[in-house]
């Protein structure tokens, strides 16, 4: 009897072992190339999903949830959400592409919100042009925030220092007696920032002085020094603009700054 029900017992293991037997298919991985090709520079909609996966798109503005990260480093609409949009598409050399992304606060009008405060956050993204479709190769959502009243950035450029390749942003600001225009530079690698400068910068009413003894303005202009031993070397030269307290009487002098590229291409002040 024991027997026959250890024999019993066995039979059953074996075909419940057969039953459940699994079959070891091909492991399947994600690739991560296929998640940010796209096929043209026009197809908004997919440069929108690659790099903000948006709950939905409306009029070429991507709406998207944004993380804790995000809430402290980007502008949030009245919705709770990030209103993203294609700002600019650069080209840096051949086959290579920036694009930039332009992220606002909307009402839930759909108007920009545009306190004196208020500036849009740039994101950007790195773009490779190969066998007919366009990879996406780097992307940061929190490049820059520029401007004010809800408008953005002045001017954009791609400017060559020695050996490197920067982005140039230039960007203009207005509060109370003051006004400033700033230009900031970032390398294409991790969109460092290297450098930046106010090219103009005034303080007080320039039309009456009598009351406001301290104006005074400066404009600089920036020069790339090219030399054997300091090739990336940068000279801002200029003409600082001031009252005289005393005759009430403008007065004009020379300033010159030197900045100097460190081991890692980042501009520092140099007094020497």
């Amino acid at each position: 009897m024991k027997k026959l029900l250890l024999c019993l017992l066995l039979v059953t293991l074996i075909f419940s072992c057969r039953k459940h037997k699994t079959v070891n298919s091909p492991a399947t991985y994600f690739s991560r190339d296929t998640s940010i090709v796209f096929h043209s520079l026009g197809d908004t909609d997919s440069i929108l999903n690659i790099c903000f996966s948006p709950l939905r798109i409306l009029k070429k503005i991507a709406i998207w949830k944004p993380t804790l990260d995000d809430i402290f480093n980007l502008p949030i609409s009245d919705d709770g959400l990030v209103h993203s949009k294609i700002d600019t598409i650069l080209k840096v050399k051949e086959d290579n592409y920036l694009i930039l992304f332009r992220s606002d606060a909307y009402h839930n009008s759909g108007k920009i919100i545009d306190c004196h405060v208020c500036s849009p956050v740039y994101s950007i993204a790195t773009i490779k042009h190969q066998n007919n479709q366009y990879a996406i190769t780097n992307f940061k959502k929190d490049l820059i925030a520029a401007g004010n009243f809800g408008n953005g950035y002045d001017t954009l450029k791609i400017e060559n220092f020695g050996k490197y390749q920067l982005l140039r942003i230039s960007s203009g600001y207005t509060g109370t007696s003051n006004n400033t225009m700033t230009n900031t530079f970032f390398e294409l690698n991790n969109y460092t920032q290297v450098f930046h400068y106010n090219s103009y910068q005034s303080f007080g009413d320039s039309t009456d002085y009598d009351f406001n003894p301290n104006y005074y303005e400066v404009e600089l202009n920036l020069y790339h020094i090219v030399s054997k031993t300091n090739a990336d070397d940068i000279e801002l030269r200029g003409i600082k603009t001031s009252f005289g307290t005393k005759r009430k009487s403008i007065k004009k002098q020379k300033v010159t700054e030197f900045y100097r590229a460190n081991d890692y291409g980042i501009y520092q002040r140099a007094f020497n």
